[in-house]
């Protein structure tokens, strides 16, 4: 949301927002967002538990306040900042000529993903498993009403226009929100380091370390100066033992909640991203490219980029075929300047979010496909 509310402000337009909110954000957060709203409305979200009960995905359940909050404006657009917020649509005073609807995941792809991640609670896989089986019928329903889909993946964007051929017209791809100004160029280095960024509170991001430290780390410990560092915030969570064991490796280093990652990715030789599960895309992969640093992953971790394998990085899913591409970058082996020089320019040309949003909004208003009636 952040992203796309600066690229609209930037371009002159006059923003709403609405925000449906667990509890009254901060003084810091409110004061954010107005420098770059005209208004902000938030309404406060139902219990999950509730949306147990009902036949849509509980995400969007839980929102359903969007529906009763009453807008006295009439918008040239509603931009929809994901599937869950869809019950905006059902709400009677809402007036717009175009609706949009950002989505950031194939949200029934990335719960059934999560349902499958080794080491997530019981619980907590149920719950996936129950959002993955409403949200297609749920989504279909958002894509007929909405005048245009904006996709962060460009994978998922093929695969539905191949499963629904009519979402062609009205599909476009709004690739994630980076800023290209503040890439860092690649640094030559000879050190033997190995780097993972991520969320430590995340079950995917605990599968990947997990997955590394037991399959691909062994295989590197021949170079006498390697060293497998990972950092990421915890959200005040305890780690569990298969992260904390890196304390006690010699060729670990366990990074908990950094403020600044620009020294952490400066002194890394390479990234690896091995998550193993997901959907949408995977952010890490992005950003470690434009700090510099060339990439080895595995599918999932690039998927829907848009960024291709062998030009713009490495991607193997075989334990010992990742092993063996990071040994090649760290013996020199790779050109690894020219990936990640052709990564960075491939950001330059198409991850510029304004000039993204301002070429979809014109497109949009080409389409001679409007309607007052949000609810049709």
């Amino acid at each position: 949301m952040w992203g796309r509310l600066r690229a609209l402000a930037s371009l002159g337009h006059e923003v709403d927002v609405l925000i449906a909110v667990w509890e009254q954000p901060s003084a810091d957060v409110v004061s954010e967002i107005r420098k770059y709203s005209s208004d902000l409305m938030l309404c406060f979200r139902n219990p999950m538990w509730k949306g147990l009960f009902g036949v849509i995905p509980c995400q969007a359940a839980s929102r359903g306040s969007l529906a009763s909050v009453s807008l006295s404006r009439t918008y040239e657009m509603v931009l929809l900042d994901g599937d869950s917020v869809g019950p905006v649509l059902e709400n009677p005073s809402l007036s717009a000529k175009y609706r949009v609807l950002r989505t950031h995941n194939w949200e029934a792809k990335y719960f059934e993903e999560r349902s499958h991640i080794e080491g997530a609670p019981l619980l907590m896989r149920g719950y996936d498993k129950i959002e993955s089986r409403r949200y297609p019928g749920y989504s279909n329903s958002l894509f007929t009403r909405c005048n245009a889909i904006w996709w962060v993946s460009t994978d998922e964007l093929e695969e539905a226009c191949r499963a629904a051929p009519d979402l062609s017209r009205k599909s476009k791809w709004l690739p994630h929100f980076h800023d290209v100004s503040r890439t860092r160029n690649y640094a030559p280095s000879s050190n033997q380091t190995v780097l993972f960024v991520g969320a430590l509170s995340s079950l995917q991001n605990i599968e990947a370390i997990r997955w590394y430290l037991d399959r691909i780390h062994p295989r590197l410990l021949r170079f006498p100066e390697y060293r497998f560092v990972v950092a990421g915030g915890t959200d005040n969570r305890a780690l569990p033992p298969s992260v904390e064991r890196m304390t006690g490796d010699p060729h670990c280093h366990l990074m908990k909640d950094v403020s600044d990652l620009t020294d952490v990715y400066k002194s890394a030789r390479v990234f690896v991203n091995p998550v193993l599960h997901g959907a949408g895309i995977n952010s890490k992969t992005i950003h470690a490219i434009s700090d510099g640093l060339p990439v080895v992953t595995t599918s999932p971790g690039y998927r829907g980029t848009g960024l291709k394998q062998g030009v713009h990085l490495l991607v193997e899913d075989e334990a010992e075929k990742m092993a063996a591409a990071l040994a090649a970058v760290l013996e020199g082996k790779v050109n690894t300047e020219g990936m990640v020089r052709e990564a960075q320019q491939f950001f330059i040309n198409h991850y510029d979010h304004p000039k993204c949003i301002e070429t979809l909004i014109g497109d949009l208003e080409q389409s001679n496909i409007s309607g007052n009636d949000s609810r049709d």
